[in-house]
């Protein structure tokens, strides 16, 4: 689940809580599934996932 590994990396530390933290960790990070990445940004359910898109 896209959203549940966001919010783990976010309340580890790894990347800021911010959805401009949350977009730069997604362009810039080698290796992350683009299906997953699509999942994440199409939850329209969540503001936050509309937010970092």
């Amino acid at each position: 689940n896209p959203d549940k590994g966001i919010q783990f990396l976010i309340s580890r530390g790894f990347i800021p809580d911010t959805a401009i933290g949350v977009a730069h960790f997604l362009l810039q990070r080698k290796g992350l599934s683009r299906q997953m990445i699509g999942e994440f940004l199409g939850n329209s359910k969540r503001q936050f996932n509309r937010d970092v898109l």
